[in-house]
């Protein structure tokens, strides 16, 4: 009984920080509810509403004008643990002709801006999780991610 018990609690102590990190839902799936929040307390505050992610608290923050928080979408990471690196970036207008394509431009951005009609400022964001980046972009007017064509 006495070594049935001491197998079962080594068993536990290892196998506790992998069911930890199950537990967590991947970062896009996070960023993709944060803008279909931010949109949606836009809609129904009937002001500008704004997203930025917060790195010391690992989540995604939907503010007001005023900077008064009206959503917070936690990414389930410990922000001690993981280095996290959520950057955005508005989209600008593309100019002139580079090897017969346009040059696409962006600019960073502290936070993405969403209006009370639903749409947003033309951005995507870069995630940098676990040594590997990843880019997102949103149309501006649906919020669906756009596939981007490498």
């Amino acid at each position: 009984m006495g070594l049935l018990t001491l197998l079962a609690g080594l068993v536990v102590v290892n196998v506790t920080p992998i069911f930890e990190g199950l537990g967590a839902p991947p970062l896009d799936r996070t960023l993709r509810q944060a803008v279909r929040e931010a949109r949606y307390q836009a809609a129904m505050e009937k002001e500008t509403t704004f997203l930025r992610f917060d790195r010391e608290r690992s989540a995604f923050i939907v503010t007001n004008a005023v900077n008064s928080e009206l959503a917070v979408l936690e990414t389930g990471h410990d922000p001690d643990d993981a280095d996290i690196r959520i950057t955005f970036f508005q989209r600008l207008p593309e100019r002139g002709l580079r090897s017969g394509g346009l040059i696409e431009e962006r600019e960073e951005i502290a936070r993405v801006r969403f209006q009370p009609d639903r749409s947003s400022t033309p951005f995507e964001a870069e995630i940098l999780y676990a040594g590997e980046t990843t880019l997102h972009r949103y149309d501006p007017f649906s919020a669906v991610e756009l596939k981007i064509e490498e």
